[in-house]
């Protein structure tokens, strides 16, 4: 029974890896994660694992078809993986060994997180040189550890690996995300408690002192932890302390200032709104900026330049949905009926799901007496986004000239 529970797992763990790979891309290392594992603490030798479970290794090699397939399959992330950036490819991996090291900084001091560094890539070759020689080495001495079967070469192994698909010559936006490292993580984790255990009975030996030592060294260290990331949390209390704290920390950075302008303009906080669409218009997404700003113009009341940002909006991108609903508001308010309800049709056209759009049209089909339809468009629109005041208000306006006052009420 004991070689047949062994055989479950073998299999469970397959099966893990393949449906793995169906939601994240890092997995491809794993099948290579796996056989080091086997090889160094398992199985003790190389060619063991191969020539005992090739069935088993067979099935992980599934894990490469299943994320082969997805990349060929998907265009979802043309835009941001590839070698078709704005910069390159050496110069992503330059950054990396750096980034590597920022990464490390914050996993024993999680202080100075940065949400979104977009396209940053370092420069200064004082950086540079150091972290990357240091990687170097890091990855040799990994290298050698895991040909002599040492199980802190593992570890190296382990840290590498896992972050090798989104931390070497690939380029990937945004080029640095501290995220990356949650997974290698657990290897550095282990590192350091082994290490701190491994001191503890060295400095005070292996009875209760040390045991009481080594308990005593993880609580402090927990302690000033949970404190750093209690102060960093702070930070996202708010999305404009989030974006404020991102854009303070990297103000060249226009999507960074795209996302706080957007935060700002949720709260009404127009001006300032304006001042980081302005900052950041030069982002590739032209259009959302125009659209913000229009938006924001409308707020204000200033209507010439409201049509003025919508126009330039629509200019750069005729399929963009909101810049079309808003753009209709605009001629509806202005009593040009037939040129917003083309508007309306391009909107909903673009995206059936976007209820804003279906929202405005039935205000317009119920203000020239096209009730049927307009109920049926303020329905969807509810449907869609049951939250919305405007919709309710608008429906209950319907269904009093349809003579339906117990639904209006």
């Amino acid at each position: 029974s004991g070689e047949g529970s062994d055989r479950r797992w073998l299999w469970g763990s397959a099966s893990a890896a393949i449906l793995g790979a169906m939601v994240k891309e890092v997995m491809v290392t794993a099948p290579v994660v796996i056989f080091l594992f086997d090889a160094v603490l398992v199985s003790g030798s190389f060619s063991r694992p191969l020539r005992e479970r090739r069935g088993y290794y067979a099935a992980l090699g599934v894990v490469w078809l299943v994320i082969a397939s997805l990349m060929v399959s998907s265009a979802s992330r043309n835009n941001t993986v590839g070698f078709n950036m704005p910069f390159q490819w050496w110069q992503y991996a330059l950054t990396q060994p750096w980034a590597i090291f920022k990464y490390l900084k914050l996993t024993f001091w999680p202080t100075g997180f940065n949400i979104d560094y977009r396209d940053y890539l370092q420069k200064n070759l004082f950086y540079i040189v150091p972290s990357l020689l240091a990687v170097l080495a890091a990855l040799y001495y990994g290298a050698v550890k895991t040909l002599r079967k040492e199980p802190s070469g593992l570890l190296f192994a382990w840290f590498f690996l896992i972050l090798a698909p989104t931390s070497t010559f690939v380029p990937i936006l945004p080029t640095i995300e501290e995220h990356r490292i949650y997974l290698p993580l657990a290897s550095v984790t282990l590192a350091v408690a082994v290490s701190l255990y491994m001191a503890s009975k060295r400095v005070f030996g292996e009875g209760k002192s040390g045991k009481t030592a080594f308990m005593a060294s993880v609580a402090a260290l927990s302690l000033a932890l949970c404190g750093a990331t209690w102060a960093r949390n702070q930070v996202f209390s708010s999305q404009i302390s989030l974006w404020k704290d991102a854009v303070e920390k990297m103000p060249e950075n226009p999507l960074s200032r795209q996302n706080y302008g957007g935060a700002l303009l949720m709260k009404g906080r127009y001006q300032e709104a304006l001042e980081q669409y302005r900052l950041s218009e030069n982002n590739l997404r032209k259009d959302e900026i125009f659209l913000n700003m229009g938006v924001c113009y409308n707020h204000l009341g200033e209507r010439d330049l409201e049509r003025q940002y919508l126009e330039k909006s629509l200019s750069i991108n005729p399929k963009n949905v909101l810049a079309n609903v808003y753009m209709g508001n605009l001629l509806q308010e202005n009593g040009f009926n037939a040129e917003a309800e083309a508007h309306y049709k391009t909107a909903i056209a673009l995206d059936p799901y976007e209820p804003l759009s279906k929202m405005e049209y039935g205000v317009l089909l119920a203000a020239r007496g096209d009730t049927g339809p307009a109920r049926e468009l303020l329905e969807k629109s509810i449907e869609l986004d049951p939250y919305n005041a405007n919709a309710y208000y608008n429906l209950g306006n319907v269904y009093m000239k349809l003579g339906l006052v117990k639904e209006a009420v």
